[in-house]
């Protein structure tokens, strides 16, 4: 009897690990954001999801077979390791110089908050990464309204002096 029961409670605590489980893989495979789980070692990709798979254009097997460095320009090859170091060092960071590339070849301007973490007993990173196409176009907008602001307000300023002047 005793051992019926200690089989029972087992199984219904296994069932809610399983249920919590589930879960949390449906709570990262809809997330707006793409996610990456990194091997420290070689780069592989361990963990994604389905954002990250469909913003860069690859199934999810495709993207499952590639390495971070693999979605990275080639001639950012050298800055990527650096960064991937960086990450590990500091056990985490928030970083947008470092560009992901689509299997079409777009590049795909991005910001990324990385921490350091294990997974299956593993040295790792999770990366979560954000497109910010139109924060980059948002800002280039803001930019030139402050340019025509500036320039707007210098040329009353020079027409207030040359008035003054006149006088």
């Amino acid at each position: 009897i005793v051992l019926g029961l200690y089989i029972k409670k087992n199984k219904r605590e296994q069932s809610r690990v399983l249920g919590e489980k589930s879960n949390y893989e449906t709570i990262c495979q809809q997330a707006n954001d793409a996610v990456f789980v990194i091997d420290m070692v070689d780069g592989k990709i361990l963990q994604t999801n389905l954002k990250a798979a469909d913003w860069l254009g690859y199934s999810m097997q495709q993207l499952m077979a590639l390495n971070i460095y693999s979605l990275h320009p080639k001639e950012l090859l050298h800055q990527s390791s650096e960064t991937i170091a960086d990450v590990w060092e500091k056990g985490g960071m928030v970083y947008r110089h470092l560009p992901f590339v689509r299997s079409d070849g777009e590049i795909l301007p991005v910001e990324c908050s990385t921490k350091v973490i294990q997974f299956n007993q593993r040295p790792s990173i999770v990366i979560y990464s954000r497109d910010i196409r139109s924060r980059i176009q948002l800002e280039k907008e803001v930019q030139v309204q402050k340019e025509t602001i500036e320039q707007k307000n210098k040329d009353m300023t020079d027409s207030i002096y040359y008035a003054r002047k006149i006088q």
